[in-house]
Parts: C-alpha cells; sequence; structure tokens
C-alpha cells in the first residue's frame, strides 16, 4: 500500500511539474515571439561636405604627403521609419575602412532628433570610397521589444576641388631691377663686376633679378653666390606673373614623383581679373616655404618691385583701407593646364 500511494504522489508530482514547464514554454514563446518583432528603417548615406583641413584628426600626418592632399569628408546619414518620421535618439554605426588611403576619424554614436548623423573620414588623394551606416537599435515597452534595424551603402565621390579650411596670407615676390635701386656698389661673389649692394640684397630675398646693364641673375641660396642666368623656379619652370606662387609643399603639392613634377593649382578668393578667378600654379619655394605649416603664398608678379607694391596696394587692404592679407584659397589638383 505504502509503495502504491508513493508511486501516485511521485506520478502527480511528475504530471504537475510537466503541466509548469509546458506553460512556461509557452508563455516564454508568445514573450520571445514579441521580443523578436523587427521594425525596418530606411537609412540614406550621402556625402555633406568636403575640405582640406587645417590638421589633421591624427598624429603625425600631414595635409600634403607625396603631392596628395588630405581630404576630410564629412558623411551623412539619415534615417526614417516607414511613415517617413525620423528615427530619433538611435543607435548607428558608420563602416570604417581603415586604410592608409581612407580612415574613419570621427563620428556620432545616435541619430538627432531629425533622425540624422554623421561621420568624418580622412582621405588621402581624390579617391571614391564607400561607406554603411547602420541602425541597431531597440525600443522596451514593458515586456514588448521591438528590434529597430535598418541599413544604407553609398560611394562617396571625393573630387579634387576643395577649399582649404585655414586662410593663407598672401604676399608678393618678383625680378628684382636694379634700376629702382640707390646706393653703393659692390662686387657679387660668382659675378664679376659691381652692382648695387640693395640690388643684391632683392635678388637674394626673390631669388632673380635684371641689372642696369640688361643681364639677368639669380642667387644660389645653397652655394651662397649668384650667376647670370634667367629667372628659374625650384621646381625647373621659368616664373609666368601673375600665375606662378611659391608655397610649402606640406600646404599646396610640388614634388617631383616618380620622375613627374606634380605641382598644386589653386585660386584665391578676392583675386580676380574681368570678374573672373585667377589660377596659380606651385611652382616654385623659398624663404620659409620649407615649414610644415607655413600658410602662406608669394605670388610671383614679374620684374621690379614696384609691381609687388602694386599688387599688396590692390588686394592686400579691404574697403577701410586695413590689412586683409589672410584669403581662403581653393585647390584645384595638381598639373592643371590653367593658362
Amino acid at each position: 500500500l505504502m509503495k502504491r500511494i508513493i508511486r501516485c504522489r511521485f506520478f502527480l508530482f511528475t504530471m504537475m511539474l510537466m503541466i509548469i514547464c509546458v506553460g512556461t514554454n509557452i508563455q516564454q514563446d508568445k514573450v520571445n515571439a514579441v521580443r523578436r518583432s523587427t521594425l525596418k528603417v530606411k537609412v540614406t548615406v550621402s556625402k555633406n561636405s568636403q575640405i582640406i583641413p587645417s590638421e589633421s584628426n591624427r598624429s603625425g600626418v600631414d595635409i600634403v604627403n607625396n603631392a596628395k592632399v588630405l581630404y576630410q569628408v564629412e558623411v551623412k546619414a539619415v534615417c526614417k521609419y516607414p511613415n517617413g518620421a525620423p528615427v530619433s535618439r538611435r543607435k548607428i554605426k558608420f563602416s570604417d575602412p581603415n586604410t592608409q588611403t581612407v580612415k574613419k576619424v570621427g563620428w556620432t554614436a545616435k541619430t538627432n532628433a531629425n533622425g540624422i548623423a554623421y561621420a568624418t573620414y580622412e582621405v588621402r588623394g581624390a579617391v571614391d570610397f564607400k561607406v554603411n551606416a547602420t541602425v541597431d537599435d531597440e525600443e522596451r515597452n514593458g515586456d514588448v521589444r521591438v528590434d529597430i534595424t535598418g541599413s544604407g551603402t553609398e560611394t562617396i565621390d571625393v573630387i579634387p576641388k576643395s577649399k582649404y579650411e585655414h586662410k593663407f596670407r598672401i604676399t608678393a615676390y618678383c625680378t628684382a631691377k636694379e634700376s629702382e635701386y640707390s646706393g653703393a656698389k659692390t662686387s657679387a661673389p660668382g659675378l664679376s663686376g659691381t652692382y648695387k649692394k640693395k640690388f643684391l640684397e632683392a635678388v637674394k630675398v626673390n631669388g632673380s633679378g635684371l641689372t642696369e646693364g640688361g643681364e639677368n641673375i639669380i642667387y644660389n641660396d645653397a652655394t651662397d653666390k649668384y650667376s647670370k642666368n634667367k629667372p628659374i623656379t625650384a621646381s625647373g619652370t621659368t616664373p609666368v606673373a601673375n600665375k606662378t606662387i611659391a608655397a610649402s609643399s606640406f600646404c599646396i603639392p610640388k614634388l617631383c614623383v616618380d620622375g613627374t613634377w606634380q605641382r598644386g593649382c589653386i585660386t584665391i578668393a578676392g583675386i580676380e581679373k574681368d570678374g573672373k578667378p585667377i589660377y596659380y600654379r606651385a611652382e616654385d619655394s623659398g624663404g620659409d616655404f620649407w615649414r610644415k605649416n607655413d600658410w602662406n603664398i608669394d605670388v610671383y608678379v614679374g620684374i621690379g618691385a614696384s609691381k609687388a607694391e602694386k599688387f599688396d596696394a590692390r588686394y592686400n587692404t579691404d574697403k577701410n583701407g586695413k590689412s586683409d592679407r589672410m584669403k581662403v584659397v581653393t585647390y584645384l589638383g595638381n598639373n592643371k593646364n590653367l593658362w
């Protein structure tokens, strides 16, 4: 009898346990079914802006390297629900190519009130790259969970033309003209005869000069000597008035790469002719232009200091007569045939 009672109790306990488990599983399945519900959202990716930054977000990265500029590209992701409402305050991730050419350097972890998020990429040279933006978040209401997901991918087009974030100080240089100078004459290392001392000093500063006898001379900073020669730029070209510029190759490309000179071409805001921008090419250097962050452009204006003075008077003063040397510069690419 006792054995039967024990068997009956064990049977009843087992049945109750099975009922509880089945009930629990059914209830869990209902909860899981709700939690597994998904709301798909639309994510549209596009380029928002492009500049050449004042400096990289990463340590040790130059604005120009191997004659290629560094672009900072901002990408925008617009996220909307199926009804068109913005996907506000939701988690979002942007892809990172993480190559030597393209690197993600900044981003927002959530969309804003308008369903928009941004990511910033640094790109070496004008190359296209793909960006994927993915919304991955959830909405809870008690035991109810809705997974909010969606993604969008776009190829971002990086074009050569771009404004520099940092303004440039604009100055002028020339081929010094001996007839514009007075004072005593002196000998010049590397040349026979004598020349006005102030003229020779001007040739040192500008790189070239025209003597009173009609001879072209240049100065070599490496040898500290003068020689008879026509003006020649650091990249081997003949300077062209109001076309050739000298600038730091760390700011504007100027480098011989695989036997071909890469010379950056630019325009300068406010410097125009007949209402159209004047195009310049970085062909020359000198002075402090070896420094990395020398935001200065020296425009070659031809023969005579008077032309440099005229340039300064025209372009480097505002309407109130105050100095206005800092200008917005737009990079156009290298080796453009602009004239």
